[in-house]
């Protein structure tokens, strides 16, 4: 987990302890105070740039970006907009294949809730899960799966 600060200052202190006991376990690589310069493909994964010339190569990158759209930074990794929104695919996925949009991202002009960001997120794994990684997902109720 790469985060610009060198503390978790708006994270709530369970998940705060937890992350810093995974880290502590090794089950978490916490890279404070880093910075992404930009992520490109590797051999169809994504090796991710920081600042001051450090890189690793990954099976997937999550972004939490905040509550704003940064357009321009969407658009350098190649992702189309439809205006000033993101252009978005079935299940929140974009232009760009694999690479998915949720929360206030992909709420559009409609704003973001946290129940929105909960829903996006849930129809985004099943997408994820059914087309890129061959699982499936019950749904809700337990009542069958996504095949």
């Amino acid at each position: 987990m790469s985060y610009r600060r060198d503390d978790l200052p708006r994270m709530n202190d369970i998940n705060r302890a937890s992350l810093l006991s995974l880290a502590e376990q090794g089950a978490v690589r916490l890279m404070l105070s880093s910075t992404v310069e930009r992520v490109s493909d590797s051999n169809g994964k994504p090796m991710v740039h920081y600042a001051g010339g450090e890189e690793h190569q990954y099976d997937y990158v999550v972004y939490a970006l905040g509550g704003s759209t940064p357009e321009n930074f969407l658009k350098a990794i190649g992702i189309e907009f439809d205006g000033p929104n993101p252009r978005l695919l079935d299940g929140h996925e974009t232009s760009v294949p694999g690479l998915f949009l949720v929360g206030d991202l992909s709420a559009g002009n409609k704003g973001g809730s946290i129940i929105w960001a909960f829903n996006s997120a849930n129809t985004a794994m099943k997408k994820i899960c059914k087309d890129h990684l061959g699982c499936s997902v019950p749904e809700r109720g337990g009542k069958g799966a996504v095949q």
